[in-house]
């Protein structure tokens, strides 16, 4: 009798941990469908990210910041002129006066979300949430277009977040692309700044540059994507890449960058993964830090620190499966190392039975 109450309340405890385990790993992987969360990024001090927490919120807060829009696309300067009238956008395509598309949420699987094409007025797309529910396509798609701006839009699920194609004069600033497969891709492009922008836990490059000339990248953050923080490829060059962040990318390779181009510079660039010695405690490592490619580049004044401390909420929309469970979905080695514990617990249980049994 002692041993069959013993086995129910061990059979018992088995169950409850399995089911425990089980709801942790669903959390670490999905979040309800069309859910408005916010997402916090946080870097400890040595650099390295702490988590990303996603936690819902209503669909009505979301409203409030933005409109809900199909995709957008126009070809050629007349298209832009009447569209933005139909559109009411402010503006009139002037270096004073540019065009705005402005305060959209743009969520679509099977075009790109915003399309610009064949245009020379002066633009600025900014305050936008794109998701392109992992679908084929790109959140912002620039192709053969001219002074444009791209200004504080959160972008996810995409092919590529933000492309540039035969694009001259152009910014990028404050932007966080995430969750797509290459989150800033610059082809025959010229004269593009990068500035201030987020560009996390990608599953191809953060950014990739082809056939790109007179590009600078200052102030961003690009970290976590599976494949290179940047890769630049034989046909680009003179690109300059100084004081941004590198943190935790390229997971399976020696370098967080590559550059196969010529006349490209890296300096005064933080990378996590070399952050000693600095024996004279000047803020750089006494040796230069290596970049991937064939022509051995090297950052000769990597930082010893960071340059500036990640900590930014945005209200964004994600799509996946959908799963009932908690308000709240932390992704960080916590809920890995529970899960790790419970697995223990729950095998010294099932031989703790085994004995009771041959007992």
């Amino acid at each position: 009798m002692n041993y069959l109450m013993s086995s129910k309340y061990h059979f018992l405890l088995i169950c409850i941990l399995m089911g425990r385990i089980f709801s942790i790993s669903l959390s670490l992987t999905k979040i309800p469908i069309n859910a408005e969360v916010e997402l916090h990024t946080t870097l400890n001090p040595h650099g390295s990210l702490n988590s990303v927490q996603i936690s819902r919120n209503t669909l009505q807060n979301l409203s409030t910041q933005y409109v809900e829009h199909e995709p957008i696309k126009i070809d050629g300067n007349a298209d832009f002129a009447v569209t933005a009238t139909l559109e009411n956008w402010p503006g009139n395509g002037t270096l004073s006066n540019p065009y705005i598309i402005s305060g959209y949420a743009i969520r679509y699987l099977t075009t790109n979300l915003i399309d610009l094409q064949n245009t020379d007025v002066y633009f600025q797309i900014s305050n936008n949430a794109l998701d392109g529910k992992k679908g084929r396509y790109n959140g912002i798609n620039l192709y053969n277009v001219t002074h444009g701006s791209i200004v504080n839009n959160n972008i996810q699920h995409n092919a590529r977040g933000i492309e540039l194609w035969s694009v001259k004069n152009s910014s990028l600033f404050g932007n966080m692309v995430f969750f797509s497969w290459v989150g800033i891709y610059l082809r025959d492009s010229a004269d593009i700044t990068l500035t201030s922008n987020l560009i996390i836990m990608n599953t191809g490059r953060g950014i990739e540059i082809r056939g790109s000339g007179i590009c600078t990248l200052t102030n961003n953050t690009i970290s976590h994507n599976d494949g290179y923080a940047i890769s630049l490829d034989s046909s680009s060059d003179d690109i300059t890449v100084k004081l941004n962040n590198f943190i935790g990318n390229n997971r399976w390779g020696s370098s967080q960058a590559s550059d196969n181009g010529q006349n490209n510079e890296f300096v005064y660039n933080y990378w996590d993964d070399w952050t000693s010695p600095d024996t004279n405690a000047d803020g750089v490592i006494d040796s230069s830090y290596p970049i991937d490619g064939s022509v051995e580049n090297r950052d000769i004044y990597p930082l010893a620190l960071r340059l500036y401390d990640i900590s930014r909420s945005n209200t964004i929309s994600l799509s996946s499966n959908a799963i009932a469970g908690s308000n709240m979905i932390i992704l960080s080695s916590n809920a890995i190392a529970g899960i790790i514990l419970l697995a223990i617990i729950l095998s010294v249980l099932v031989v703790s039975m085994h004995k009771q049994k041959r007992t």
